[in-house]
C-alpha cells in the first residue's frame, strides 16, 4: 500500500456525495475503517 511505502496519498469524495471531504495521508487509515463499518451497516 501506498502509505505503508511512506508516500503522501489524499483521499476524498467525490460527486454526488455530500459533505464533500478531503482525508490527509495521516487520517486515511480511519477514514477507511469508517468506510467498511458503513458498508457494513448497510448490509446487515
Amino acid at each position: 500500500m501506498k502509505l505503508e511505502e511512506g508516500l503522501v496519498v489524499f483521499a476524498g469524495t467525490i460527486n454526488p456525495y455530500s459533505p464533500k471531504r478531503l482525508i490527509l495521508s495521516h487520517d486515511v487509515a480511519g477514514w477507511l475503517e469508517e468506510q467498511i463499518e458503513s458498508n457494513e451497516d448497510q448490509r446487515g
